[in-house]
């Protein structure tokens, strides 16, 4: 992943190029890249300790993470997106607002939640 984000980084109008030839659309893309590859940087640990969560056996935690987390990410693409009438890249900063947020909480739930002594 890690790899493919830094390629990507690197060479956003190559990649770009793959799906269109038109050079204002691959110039203005770019930004958008740079939004998306820090998002997935967060989101490779952020999906991770998620999927630790499920794996305590406590689903309805992972759910209301999830619910708490996707709230935050629906208002902010609706304010930024639909209200500020923002660009492509900084509406695409909602993504690294959900992985964020997901990372924290999931942080916070392993740290202080009593997920150890959880019934399945």
């Amino acid at each position: 992943m890690l790899f493919f984000v830094a390629f990507t980084a690197l060479f956003p109008q190559f990649l770009l190029s793959i799906y269109t030839n038109e050079t204002a659309l691959i110039v203005e893309s770019v930004p958008a890249v740079y939004v998306i590859c820090g998002a997935m940087l967060i989101a490779s640990v952020a999906n991770v300790i998620f999927s630790g969560i499920s794996g305590t056996g406590n689903t309805q935690a992972a759910l209301l993470l999830e619910l708490f987390t996707i709230s935050f990410y629906a208002a902010y693409i609706i304010f930024v997106g639909m209200w500020l009438k923002a660009s492509v890249a900084v509406c695409f900063t909602t993504e690294i607002l959900y992985y964020a947020l997901l990372l924290v909480t999931c942080y916070i739930y392993f740290k202080k939640a009593k997920w150890q002594n959880k019934k399945i």
